[in-house]
């Protein structure tokens, strides 16, 4: 369970929330690609919106089906379940299958959060959907946000400037630390910062994880995400 090691996930956590951006769709499939060829009953739920996985080794359920799911995890599939939203993207499951699977798989991935694609968010107050189910919360960001302007490249741009007085143009190491510790800091998550793609952004991923740390984040993992998985010969 490389990936799972590399993005500081605890042996005891059944149940993973993603939050954040920069990464986390990506992520949650890789997790759950990882956990089912170990051998494990996988599930990835949402509590949001996700588009379906297009891949092998994924069985989409879209209504409560137990017979599907363990017929799948017999082949050695993940399960993805979820109500078919209009736009053709999946919202949570109905509740009879999230209860399922939640007693019966071996490991849950549940993207909690929506970022329409950004680096960086800063969450509502509604946001993210942390299902009360989850052991652990990862908090993913991109390090493609720094040097970039923060209005294009925060998702909630305009809520974070008017609750943290934020008057910086640009993204920087300690924008990014105020952002993710006041947004989310109240979740104790780990934070994956990923795209740390050169040695360059690598050094500046383990500035903003001092600059967590200082403000009550203590975990945080550096990685590039995309070279992981490259490494690990997952096509994603």
């Amino acid at each position: 369970m490389k990936l799972h090691c590399m993005m500081g996930i605890k042996p005891e956590a059944r149940v993973t929330a993603l939050v954040g951006g920069g990464g986390k769709t990506t992520s949650l499939l890789a997790l759950a690609k990882e956990a089912r060829e170990a051998g494990k009953r996988t599930a990835v739920l949402t509590t949001t919106h996700i588009r379906p996985p297009r891949r092998d080794g994924f069985a989409l359920l879209l209504s409560f089906d137990p017979d599907a799911a363990e017929l799948a995890w017999r082949k050695g599939q993940a399960v993805v379940a979820g109500k078919l939203a209009p736009d053709g993207r999946l919202l949570k499951p109905e509740q009879e299958m999230w209860d399922y699977l939640l007693r019966q798989a071996d490991a849950v991935y549940v993207e909690a959060d929506g970022s329409r694609g950004l680096p960086l968010k800063y969450p509502a107050s509604w946001e993210p959907a942390l299902p009360q189910e989850a052991e652990q919360a990862l908090l993913l960001c991109g390090l493609s946000a720094l040097d970039k302007p923060f209005d294009e490249y925060c998702h909630r741009a305009e809520l974070a400037r008017q609750e943290l007085g934020l008057t910086e143009e640009l993204i920087d190491e300690d924008v990014m630390a105020r952002i993710l510790s006041a947004g989310y800091g109240r979740f104790r998550p780990t934070v994956i910062i990923n795209q740390a793609d050169t040695e360059t952004l690598a050094a500046r991923g383990r500035k903003l994880a001092r600059l967590l740390a200082e403000r009550g984040l203590a975990q945080s993992r550096v990685i590039s995400l995309h070279n992981v998985l490259d490494q690990l010969g997952y096509a994603y």
